[in-house]
């Protein structure tokens, strides 16, 4: 963990401090790094970057910005930290710097001085690929952030559905709800599973999904499995997450639980049954329910 001592430039200014990508241009694949679900998170080395990121933020506050929004009401990074000199014996910034902190290092700090920003760096330069339209909407995540473009794709063709025929499928099951009664309908009906976490669900979910965050899955699949088990033999179940992604891991999840035993004791359950939705809640704002909530 790292903090700089620098503020954001313009895009293109090669003056002052580097950003965080000009440090690290080659970031880990998105495969290699392990999430906080999975590795756990130090509570403390949290508290202590939360502390160092407000005191660089307090810095430059008090360093003075005299025009902070832009003529479109957006903050102007090329004034940040910048102060109005009334004369020549202004103090000068300090040079960029990088503060390390590491939890089982001795000692725990140490500093080291930065070079200028990189001309072709990826994040600020003035031919940046990661824009703040891209961050702005959501459209970039980690996997994208990392280099990877294309998205998660560990299921076969068959194992997802899209959001079309998913919506086709729920038409036609309420046409069976309101001509053949609710006995047959809670019959015919599958199992919404939501992956994302708790926070997300929250804001907008399907009105029959059940949330089970991924993180959760991957520290405990106990609550997974004791799910699965209530379910009825031939019950299909639908995974759904925000872009489909994590709902493919929990599609691959559900079906090594069932080849353990672990999670449903029926003979008569197959695979095909378990499947994603292709492109997540995303997909369906975009091409079923432009009023379903995006995020």
């Amino acid at each position: 963990l790292m903090v700089l001592n620098n503020p954001p430039r313009a895009a293109g200014d090669v003056t002052e401090g580097p950003c965080y990508r000009c440090v690290f241009p080659r970031p880990p694949p998105a495969e290699s790094v392990t999430s906080c679900g999975e590795g756990g998170i130090l509570g403390p080395v949290v508290g202590v970057m939360g502390v160092l990121q407000a005191l660089e933020a307090i810095k430059i506050i008090v360093a003075g910005i005299s025009r902070p929004f832009d003529p479109d009401g957006n903050i102007d990074v090329s004034t940040v930290g910048r102060e109005e000199a009334s004369d020549a014996s202004a103090s000068k910034q300090a040079p960029p710097s990088l503060l390390w902190f590491s939890a089982y290092t001795s000692p725990p700090f140490r500093s080291v001085r930065l070079r200028s920003r990189r001309k072709d760096c990826v994040a600020c330069s003035a031919s940046a690929t990661i824009t703040r339209a891209s961050l702005t909407s959501g459209s970039l995540d980690y996997v994208q952030f990392c280099g990877v473009v294309n998205p998660v794709s560990v299921l076969e063709k068959d194992s997802r559905i899209p959001v079309n025929d998913y919506d086709a499928q729920q038409c036609m099951l309420e046409w069976f709800r309101q001509t053949r009664g609710s006995e047959v309908y809670g019959a015919m009906t599958d199992t919404i599973i939501d992956v994302r976490e708790k926070v997300q669900f929250d804001l907008c979910h399907f009105d029959r999904a059940i949330n089970m965050p991924w993180s959760e899955i991957l520290a405990d699949d106990e609550t997974l499995k004791r799910a699965l088990k209530e379910l009825p033999a031939r019950r299909q179940i639908t995974v759904v997450c925000r872009l489909g992604n994590d709902s493919q891991l929990a599609v691959q999840k559900i079906r090594e639980l069932r080849c353990r035993g672990g999670a449903i004791d029926s003979a008569e359950t197959d695979d095909s049954l378990v499947m994603d939705i292709e492109g997540g809640l995303r997909a369906w704002t975009r091409d079923v329910d432009p009023e379903f909530p995006e995020y």
